[in-house]
């Protein structure tokens, strides 16, 4: 069971390239540059200060962090749903795909001299049900009148 984990735990470290050391890297990078940005807005405050006084300087900079908050706050939103999006449509061409895949022929033939193919045609009604009685419950939601949100 561990050589499993090990086994996902490497496949994701080839797909990201993620490690202990990368974190530990990113972190020092992230403490500098916060430190870098408060010698800024430190200095921005104080070159302000000298030009408008301290309140409107306070004011221009609280300002500019209002406007910075709003923009990453849209930009996020945007993300995320493009991100849903492209979720979505990668699971509609998974769930396509599954049932097309040309590997499952000599799977259904085996199952099929195993169990006999009057079983497996009635095993394949009642897998047809249920797999309709699903979609029928839990998909496409969103589409019907009255559920979902109210937009």
């Amino acid at each position: 069971m561990s050589s499993w984990f090990r086994q996902i735990a490497l496949m994701a470290k080839v797909r990201t390239g993620l490690s202990a050391s990368f974190f530990v890297w990113l972190l020092l990078a992230a403490v500098a540059l916060v430190v870098a940005l408060v010698s800024f807005w430190l200095a921005a405050f104080v070159w302000l200060e000298s030009r408008f006084g301290g309140v409107e300087a306070g004011l221009i900079l609280g300002g500019v962090m209002i406007g910075i908050a709003v923009i990453s706050a849209l930009i996020a939103v945007a993300v995320r749903h493009h991100s849903v999006a492209r979720a979505k449509r990668e699971l509609e061409g998974r769930r396509r795909a599954s049932l097309m895949d040309p590997g499952l022929i000599p799977i259904a033939l085996q199952i099929g001299q195993t169990l006999g193919w009057r079983r497996l045609a009635a095993l394949a009604g009642v897998g047809l049900f249920a797999v309709g009685l699903a979609r029928e419950w839990l998909g496409d939601c969103k589409d019907k009148p009255g559920e979902g949100d109210p937009g």
